[in-house]
């Protein structure tokens, strides 16, 4: 637990929830973080529905910043997903929750983070389910899948109920199966599409923040 503390003692970063400091309690540990206003991007979707293109390029564009920061600090979010982006008052988003953030060189491949909880079983990559080392680009992965919930309201692959099944078909599909409303642009789908390449494919957090889709977006 101190080792995860001080992992958030130093993320200082525009892009990512700011962690304040902890006390103990005889029956607790109270965490001292920014507030983040607005709830969580997931909640919007929840509320409002799926998100206008101009704002998931921009939420977007704020999450691969703070991406871009913590993997230049050997850091594995682990747990990218709506849920973990975070809004303020002033329409910037905060990548937030590092509850199963890894250092790299001392992440525990017998226990790996994102198996946890089934909501997380969507936006886990398939080289952490085959047991493969991973690295930074598992992050990249998961925001694939992130950002087809901006645009569609769910991760790929929402329709199953079964957890092992989303499992086997992350793994076994060789193109991951998603679909996007006709108003979605190409700069998207290949956007989506090369964070769900094979790993040696993939492309960095810095990488991807040049690509069309993370553009400023006028319609």
């Amino acid at each position: 637990m101190e080792a995860k503390f001080q992992l958030l003692r130093n993320i200082k970063h525009e892009s990512v929830v700011q962690y304040f400091g902890c006390r103990r309690e005889p029956c607790r540990l109270c965490v001292f973080m920014e507030f983040m206003d607005g709830g969580s991007v997931r909640d919007f979707i929840s509320e409002s529905g799926p998100l206008r293109e101009v704002l998931a390029r921009k939420y977007t564009r704020m999450v691969l910043n703070g991406l871009r920061f913590l993997h230049g600090n050997s850091i594995v979010h682990c747990d990218i997903k709506c849920a973990n982006i975070l809004r303020d008052s002033a329409g910037s988003v905060k990548i937030a929750d590092f509850s199963a953030s890894r250092q790299l060189g001392n992440i525990n491949q017998s226990r790996f983070p994102w198996s946890d909880k089934f909501a997380n079983v969507f936006y886990t990559p398939p080289e952490v389910f085959r047991g493969a080392e991973f690295d930074s680009r598992a992050d990249i992965w998961s925001l694939g899948a992130t950002v087809v919930e901006f645009l569609t309201g769910d991760p790929p692959y929402h329709y199953l109920d079964n957890p092992a099944s989303v499992m086997y078909r992350i793994v076994s599909d060789r193109v991951i199966n998603f679909s996007l409303p006709e108003s979605a642009s190409q700069e998207a789908a290949r956007f989506i599409a090369d964070c769900f390449a094979a790993v040696e494919e993939r492309p960095s957090a810095e990488e991807l923040l040049l690509y069309p889709f993370c553009e400023p977006f006028c319609d």
